[in-house]
């Protein structure tokens, strides 16, 4: 009976994480879902120029999710062990690694968008759309990158649906900017496949803010500090580079399709681009689930 109880109530707190996380992850990827969509009603080449403008967020999205994932077991653990000083250095550690991700994504797409959106399609009519859309989603890297990381300590915390909640705010503010922005409605000028780009970068800032607020009610004010000794230093980059190299060439890898179909035709490109956001929510599921994952494991060995 005591093991029946054990396994019960073992459940019962992994669907208590796992369900929300799951669902929060889901919503995050519905942005770009949304984007094609809307987009969608504008016509062939600007499906296409989402497609090639979000293969630079793709990839991005995976790279930070590693680096959360990293994270929320170490702060899983450190909650297991009560040990203060070391969740505030773990959450400090990873905060400095994804904005450093952050960041290089961002200049990637800053200096480089011509030269991403010539790789994956040769259409000129194309390639200045999917340009544009890459110079303004690329400031959404910097907020979703500090995002992602005060959302871990919530999370391990039990706190599971305030993250949640956040999510779906954020993803009916990216729908309603989308909407007004993309087509021009009430009174703004429409803008095309830019609207959908500045929408994706509002929702992300309000959506950190909000992440914010959450985090210094919930975890208190972060204690910044990166004095880490050489043998935890060492395991950290131990678990965070295979990490991060896995999640970033399998990204990679999945770019080169995208490649493939846009050398084979913008009618290809655009037909194989309708199919992506079933794959993102699916794939924002799992992730989440794997998170969850990570945490429930990572308390029971701290504890």
């Amino acid at each position: 009976m005591r093991n029946i109880k054990t396994e019960n109530s073992f459940l019962r707190g992994a669907l208590k994480i796992a369900l929300p996380v799951s669902l929060q992850s889901m919503l995050m990827s519905s942005f770009s879902m949304i984007d094609q969509v809307m987009v969608g009603r504008l016509g062939m080449n600007e499906i296409a120029g989402v497609e090639v403008g979000g293969k630079l967020a793709f990839i991005f999205t995976f790279a930070l999710s590693s680096i959360a994932g990293v994270c929320s077991i170490m702060v899983s653990q450190y909650l297991g062990k009560k040990d203060e000083d070391a969740l505030h250095k773990s959450i400090s550690v990873n905060l400095l690694a994804a904005f450093c991700t952050g960041l290089l994504f961002f200049i990637a797409g800053e200096c480089f968008s011509f030269q991403i959106a010539s790789f994956f399609t040769k259409d000129k009519n194309i390639i200045p759309l999917a340009t544009d859309y890459i110079k303004i989603i690329s400031f959404h890297f910097l907020f979703s990158c500090i995002a992602s990381i005060l959302a871990v300590p919530i999370l391990c915390r039990g706190k599971t649906y305030i993250p949640l909640c956040i999510s779906a705010g954020t993803a009916v503010l990216n729908t309603t900017l989308n909407y007004v922005l993309i087509f021009g409605r009430f009174g703004f000028r429409a803008l095309g496949i830019k609207g959908a780009a500045v929408a994706s970068v509002v929702s992300q800032s309000a959506n950190l803010l909000l992440l914010l607020i959450a985090f210094l009610r919930v975890n208190g004010a972060l204690h910044f500090s990166l004095k880490l000794k050489k043998e935890k230093g060492l395991q950290y980059c131990a678990m965070l580079l295979p990490a991060l190299a896995n999640e970033f060439l399998w990204a990679l890898g999945q770019t080169v399709f995208t490649s493939i179909y846009g050398h084979l035709g913008t009618e290809a490109l655009a037909s194989m681009s309708l199919t992506n956001p079933v794959q993102g929510l699916f794939i924002g599921a799992l992730s989440g689930l794997s998170q969850a994952a990570g945490i429930l494991i990572g308390k029971r060995l701290g504890s």
